[in-house]
This record gives structure tokens, sequence and C-alpha cells, in this order.
């Protein structure tokens, strides 16, 4: 993948508002060669947290609606790229593999439903519930700019 064209350097990204969660969603790092080994790795992944009901179908609960095609096809091309997917949803039990199901349906898999990353609890030494992700994609998604965000104090620069 390319650098973006803002970035150099994701802490110096001009669209980070000074932190990674405001993440400009075009970076992407140069790939870099680790001693030893014949492939490149990347230094960052993105990670995509994505709701199930009114965000990859309409919401119908308890049933599942129409799929959001765009949506689902975006994340398996992110996926392909190297992108990690997590489900991330109030569903559980039966209701919740019936989701995983049909995604799959769509082709549409996922590294963890309703959990972190296996390496991030093993980086972090921890599994919180609230789910890490560099991306939220949620149909109760807020208006960002009506409510400050991403917060960043203005230090007079």
């Amino acid at each position: 993948m390319a650098d973006c064209e803002k970035c150099t350097k994701m802490d110096e990204c001009r669209e980070t508002s000074g932190y990674v969660s405001g993440y400009c969603g075009a970076y992407r790092p140069k790939e870099e060669k680790r001693e030893g080994e014949g492939k490149r790795m990347s230094t960052y992944t993105s990670i995509y947290a994505v709701d199930f009901d009114g965000t990859l179908c309409e919401s119908q609960w308890p049933g599942i609606g129409a799929p959001n095609r765009e949506l689902i096809g975006h994340l398996i091309r992110c996926r392909e790229e190297g992108c990690r997917v997590i489900l991330w949803t109030c569903r559980i039990g039966d209701r919740l593999q019936e989701a995983v199901d049909w995604c799959k349906g769509y082709g549409l898999e996922f590294d963890a439903v309703n959990d972190n990353l296996p390496e991030n609890i093993e980086k972090y030494g921890n599994n919180p519930r609230k789910i890490y992700a560099t991306c939220y994609i949620d149909d109760l998604s807020v208006d960002k700019g009506k409510y400050g965000l991403p917060y960043r104090e203005d230090n007079g620069r």
C-alpha cells in the first residue's frame, strides 16, 4: 500500500488531531522488512469494529433485514488488504450465530466476534469490555462536528 499523501508518520499525521483515535483513514505506513524475514510487514493494521443490525443489514430485529452490500463489499476488500474486522453487536446466543452465518453467506468473515483481537489481548495483557479498533462503524454514530469530536484542547498553535 502507498503512503498517505497527508502523512509520513502516524504521530505526525495532520488528520489525527494529535492522537491515533482521530486516524484519518487514508494513512498507510511504508512496509518494513524485519531482520531475518523475507516477506514485508506493515507496522500498522486497520481494525474495523462493525455493528450488525442497521449497519451490515437493515434493522429488522429479531430477524435480519436486507444486506448493506456496499459496506459488506468494502469490509471484504479491507480484509483482503490485511485489515482486521470485528463484528461488534448486541446479539448473543443463537441470534449472534445467525448473524455470523448470514455474513459468511455474503463472503464476509470476522477476525473476532464481540471480542478483542487475540494479539491485542496478548499485547496489553488484558481483555477490557470495550472493543479496541481504529474505526467503529455503527448506525447509531453521532454527528462528530456537533459534539466537537475528536476533542483537542487548543494549545495556542
